[in-house]
């Protein structure tokens, strides 16, 4: 209230101007005035009641008893309002300035003289030293009473009035005569001087306010909740109440009823605090505080007796025994109160183990709300090959070194990789089949074992994503993520600030999801990035650049982090120059496989064939079996010379469970290469393959059969796919009777990995077979050849005409909704669009650029043209392969241009692309 009434006069001294309940007048900037108190004092209104509420305002600074300074100030908020502002009535005005005036003037004569505001000061303090004394005089009390009174019946009046827009001039006179009947009643009932009381009067005071107060208590023991305890109170208020005038002592009376007061206010605040009683510990600590009150009461009750048979007026034990009814009172509260500070002391701890608890669990699901939002940034680094890994699902067929194989090169390279001196890259390189790959897999996990791997890049022409370098970067930031908790922030925080980098060119990639995360850690243990086979990158200039800018990448990220990359390759032209620039030979140690001494190689591939030829022995043959025999081992170890793929294609080759027999297999591969005089490093290497791709044709079937064209057909698919395709995916795209791939492959399960699951993919086991088929000098003469070009101008052609028969408008049956709005699209990708028609759709162009023109190939690809390419383009939205459709269409658009076909001549296909 207080705040309010002084918000209010410093809003009617400083911006207030006075108004009628009109507009203003036009010309009422020009108008000179002094507001004061929210008036004009230009006007007749303003000065009716000037010295009234001047005298008012001055009363109301200085007075300190709440209550009468609230009336005052609730007075002055119904004199400052509109409608007094607003009024004409001068005569009424008038009058109620001069009650107003005399109403000061008593108020003034209240609480002290007052000259000049300079004696507010002095003011207060006085009226502090005689609050009580003015408190005794019950015309204050009354005057206060019936001043508020007045003055809110005529604010309501005012309001009302104010709201309608009228004025009734009545309200003011009677306001007046509320006034003066206040102040004549005050008048009467008042003593004039307050200052000197008398004894009689002061007696008459305290027995006043005992009373009262005895009263006020006895109306709150309707809110003590418990029945025997009001009534024990009520009891004691009672005895009390009878002997008050009878006794003399008022500082002890005074403090048991204060304390009585304490009591019922802290039962009553239990009581309306919202906790139902019954049952609880709150009901037990009523009913003991109940039980003290009854032994009190019986105190007083014995006071009581003897006050009013008179032996205890003038008494001694007057002053004691009052002081032990206070005394037992105080210490009632006193066990109420600590029992309930015991218990709540104890709700409190349980409400903070259960806080702690409560904490801890938002704690942790913050952490997994966090930890959620990590992974799925993670999860949307893409491009990404999470077959890139050493130990992916995909890879699960490929094999690592045996123990105690391969010794030398192995300790030598992980020696490299924990020499806090060693260069950064080691370079590994050796002739297809020399067993590169198997050495890269056993060191990744060797590595990754010891807590040394940071990622791992397997690269294969088999599959779309790791025969270039597109997914490469990106992958190996997904690794270093999710494999060294210390890279995960940084890594995370790069994406998230460049969402665009995995979709970026090499260098970008490099730079901002490799070397800016890894600049921000310090990390002195060496972390491995391993990359094989970078001979398989279909594109010979992304590897060069690779290398290029490797080495000024390593130099920059070593500074905070040790970082180390092991590569493997063929020694093709374009990555040997790399690595022989001397930027790059600065920084590498360089190991050619197949220089390392050949008995040491031979002794590891005999190791290799006597584990696994002695395992086929002991499943296929039967006991005590003496087989192979030395001589066998001897001339397989001479046949493999330093290719271990040679010695692994033998065993797969021995090992198959049809007929012939493993000795018959073994003695066939001996046959084969005796007289092969050729000087080639592959000879054996290609007469192992002979023998295998010549048995596995039916002694029945001509070369041009329609069975052999067949098996011609799968076997250049499986070597020429972009990605490895299911069997069942193969009968699709083929176009091939159910179970027909899966019978065409019994024979070749020692070159090609074929799984039991018929939705699993089918793997060359290793490049070196792709090449014997695709190499005119190698197989040209023989049923078997692939001839690349033909090969795929067929696939092109199937692709092509898969898409123009199943390709439709809104083939998932979406309607208009984004990519993001469709919730089941995962589930209708594999209704509506089966795998051969995605791997047409992703594939057609990549097949089309490596093709010979043919005429079924022209007319597939004029109905794609003009009937089917947005189809197309929606269907690559849908499966989230929007990336490829420029590169795919430009593509093709080169393959129109280069090959000076018709589509060039008419003009209409080259324009289209």
């Amino acid at each position: 209230m207080r705040r309010c009434i002084k918000d209010f006069y410093h809003h009617i001294q400083g911006r207030f101007h006075p108004q009628t309940h009109g507009p203003i007048p036009a010309d009422s900037s020009s108008r000179t005035t002094t507001p004061r108190f929210g008036v004009d004092e230009t006007t007749t209104t303003s000065n009716s009641i000037q010295e009234g509420v001047a005298a008012l305002k001055h009363i109301h600074d200085a007075i300190q008893p709440q209550d009468l300074k609230r009336c005052v100030g609730e007075l002055l908020l119904v004199l400052g309002s509109d409608a007094f502002n607003g009024s004409s009535d001068n005569d009424g005005l008038a009058k109620l300035n001069g009650e107003l005036k005399q109403l000061a003037e008593i108020s003034q004569s209240t609480v002290g003289p007052l000259q000049s505001a300079k004696r507010v000061q002095d003011l207060a303090r006085w009226v502090l030293s005689t609050a009580k004394e003015l408190e005794s005089y019950n015309g204050y009390h009354q005057f206060v009473s019936d001043v508020s009174d007045a003055t809110e019946n005529v604010r309501v009046k005012l309001v009302g009035d104010s709201e309608r827009g009228q004025y009734n001039h009545d309200i003011i006179f009677g306001l007046s005569d509320a006034l003066h009947q206040a102040i004549s009643k005050f008048h009467t009932d008042s003593v004039p001087t307050p200052s000197a009381p008398t004894t009689k009067q002061k007696a008459r005071a305290v027995s006043g306010r005992i009373v009262g107060a005895l009263t006020i208590i006895e109306r709150s023991l309707d809110g003590v909740p418990a029945i025997g305890l009001r009534a024990a109170v009520g009891g004691l208020l009672e005895i009390l109440r009878s002997t008050n005038r009878l006794l003399d002592n008022e500082d002890d009376l005074k403090d048991l009823v204060a304390h009585l007061q304490r009591l019922v206010e802290i039962v009553v605040s239990k009581e309306g605090s919202g906790i139902d009683p019954r049952g609880s510990a709150l009901a037990q600590r009523l009913e003991e505080l109940t039980m003290d009150m009854e032994r009190i009461k019986a105190d007083a009750e014995t006071i009581k007796e003897q006050t009013m048979s008179g032996k205890f007026l003038g008494s001694t034990d007057n002053t004691s025994a009052i002081a032990k009814l206070t005394q037992a009172t105080e210490q009632a509260i006193i066990r109420f109160q600590t029992a309930g500070s015991i218990r709540i002391e104890r709700g409190v701890f349980g409400l903070q183990e259960t806080s702690d608890r409560m904490e801890t669990k938002v704690k942790d699901v913050e952490a997994i709300i966090l930890s959620a939002a990590d992974e799925a940034t993670l999860n949307n680094m893409k491009p990404r090959s999470d077959n890139a890994r050493y130990n992916s699902l995909l890879q699960t067929s490929a094999s690592f070194c045996l123990p105690e194989t391969r010794v030398a090169i192995i300790e030598e390279i992980l020696r490299w990789a924990v020499d806090p001196e060693g260069l950064p890259i080691y370079w590994l390189y050796g002739m297809a089949g020399t067993g590169k790959s198997t050495i890269a897999r056993t060191i990744a996990k060797r590595l990754d074992d010891q807590g040394c791997l940071g990622a791992s890049f397997f690269f294969s022409r088999d599959e779309q994503d790791r025969q270039t370098t597109v997914a490469m970067f990106p992958t190996i930031a997904h690794q270093l993520a999710c494999s060294h908790p210390l890279f995960r922030s940084p890594i995370i925080t790069a994406v998230r600030n460049h969402p665009a980098a995995c979709t970026s060119m090499m260098q970008t990639q490099l730079e901002k999801l490799i070397i800016g995360p890894l600049q921000q850690i310090v990390q002195t243990s060496p972390i491995i990035v391993v990359l094989d086979a970078l001979d398989e990158c279909t594109s010979e200039s992304s590897i060069t650049e690779l290398l290029v800018l490797l080495a000024p990448a390593i130099k920059t990220i070593r500074s905070s982090v040790n970082i180390k990359f092991f590569l493997t390759s063929r020694p093709e032209i374009h990555i040997k120059a790399a690595l022989t620039e001397p930027s790059m030979k600065a920084v590498s140690s360089i190991s050619v496989l197949h220089d390392v001494e050949k008995s040491i190689v031979q002794g590891d591939i005999r190791l290799y064939l006597n584990y696994h030829l002695t395992k086929i022995s002991r499943m296929m043959l039967p006991e005590g079996a003496s087989w192979p025999t030395e001589q066998d081992k001897d001339k397989l170890v001479e046949l493999a010379g330093i290719l271990f793929i040679f010695a692994a294609v033998c065993v797969k080759y021995i090992g198959e469970n049809h007929p012939p027999s493993p000795k018959a297999r073994l003695h066939r591969i001996i046959g084969a290469s005796e007289g092969n005089s050729a000087a080639h490093p592959l000879k054996h290497l290609d007469a192992l393959y002979m023998q295998i791709m010549m048995g596995a044709k039916p002694d029945d079937e001509d070369d041009e059969s329609e069975f052999i064209q067949q098996l011609r057909n799968i076997i250049g698919t499986i070597v020429l796919l972009f990605d490895p395709l299911s069997i069942s995916t193969l009968e699709r795209l083929l176009q091939i009777e159910e179970d027909g791939v899966w019978s065409a492959l019994g024979r070749f399960h020692s070159v090609l990995s074929v799984p039991l699951n018929r939705d699993l993919p089918v793997h060359v086991f290793h490049k070196s077979f792709s090449d014997f088929l695709t190499y005119f000098g190698r197989s040209g003469k023989y049923w078997f050849y692939i001839n690349p070009k033909e090969h795929h101008g067929c696939l092109a052609t199937l692709c092509l005409k898969h898409m123009n028969i199943l390709l439709v408008h809104d083939i998932c049956g979406v309607g208009n909704a984004l990519n993001d709005e469709i919730q089941d699209k995962e589930q209708r990708l594999e209704l509506h669009v089966p795998h051969h028609l995605r791997y047409a759709c992703e594939h057609w162009s990549s097949h089309l650029k490596l093709a010979d023109l043919s005429e079924a190939l022209e007319d597939e690809l004029r109905v794609f043209c003009k009937s089917k390419i947005l189809y197309w383009i929606e269907l690559l939205s849908l499966i989230g392969r929007m990336n490829l459709v420029v590169p795919l269409l430009n593509s093709a658009r080169d393959w129109c241009k280069v090959s000076g076909n018709i589509f060039v001549i008419e003009g209409w296909l080259y324009n289209y692309l």
